[in-house]
């Protein structure tokens, strides 16, 4: 199973959670329980993945592996209950900085910054909290979500994202909006751990055995002379998060050593990060599937 570049879900299935959250997030957290199990059950090629994922690349035992993907389901589910909840209502998340410093000194510089992340942990309520940082917040993402779905949110929500939208797109025009986002000193968050170009795959050791990494990805990531530094939001518990953000670096050297020293920086801080959170990795696909 390859990922297509969609989100599931659909428009009815949203409007029943935002009902729900009028009267609270523990009412919609209930409704998930159930939510959770259907897909675990419904959803038998992506659960078994995630079997795979937590009984081969995390070591779990077999009864921890079966419980692990259900838990996974569900934690899944919260960061997008967590995520409505910020758009339609004002809700009171608590937040835990680490590395909170990094930020605002790449804010004092002027320069703009790129602020890396992955499928793991809720990476929309990462782009809310920057609102911390005090400097305009772009996030470049794959724009293959279903049409109906934004649009509903769009109409339902109350206040406005705390950050603008590039959309990644075959013509390029995303590099320019990059390059002006940066120019004016701003930060630019994106993911790097999923790819949509099978001919532009970089290969490389990720929990014990070679994955697929967009070479593509990876470029853009060392193409700017700016600092970069590696960001994350896992859920800790009932309206608490806690964010992580590494010390910025700045790539030097030629195209490929930069996207050398890139990829192992990046996979070394995925891997670390991973083996602290299994239960917040959201890739619900073959991860190491050679294309």
């Amino acid at each position: 199973m390859d990922w297509d570049g969609k989100s599931k879900g659909n428009k009815s299935g949203y409007a029943v959670f935002i009902l729900l959250l009028r009267m609270g997030l523990a009412p919609a957290y209930a409704l998930l329980v159930f939510v959770s199990l259907y897909y675990c059950i419904a959803e038998r090629r992506k659960s078994v993945i995630s079997y795979n994922f937590y009984r081969k690349r995390i070591g779990f035992g077999v009864l921890r592996s079966v419980i692990s993907v259900c838990r996974n389901y569900f934690i899944f589910g919260q960061c997008l209950i967590d995520r409505i909840a910020l758009m339609t209502a004002n809700p009171n998340f608590g937040i835990t900085f680490t590395g909170e410093n990094h930020l605002t000194d790449m804010a004092k510089q002027g320069k703009g910054g790129l602020l890396v992340g992955a499928h793991l942990g809720n990476w929309e309520i990462a782009g809310h909290f920057l609102y911390r940082i005090n400097v305009p917040v772009n996030i470049v993402m794959y724009d293959n979500e279903y049409e109906n779905i934004k649009e509903y949110l769009e109409s339902v929500k109350n206040k406005q994202n705390a950050y603008r939208i590039i959309p990644l797109k075959d013509d390029l025009s995303h590099l320019y909006a990059i390059t002006e986002a940066l120019s004016r000193g701003e930060f630019v968050c994106l993911h790097a751990d999923r790819y949509m170009d099978n001919s532009k795959l970089l290969y490389h050791k990720f929990l014990n055995e070679d994955a697929p990494f967009s070479q593509s990805i990876f470029r853009l990531c060392t193409m700017f002379d700016i600092p970069v530094t590696f960001v994350y939001a896992f859920r800790l518990k009932f309206r608490r998060y806690h964010f992580h953000a590494s010390k910025p670096k700045t790539y030097s050297g030629t195209k490929d050593e930069k996207i050398k020293e890139f990829a192992d920086d990046y996979i070394r801080e995925l891997e670390k990060k991973t083996g602290h959170y299994p239960l917040h990795w959201f890739n619900f696909f073959d991860f190491w599937k050679k294309s």
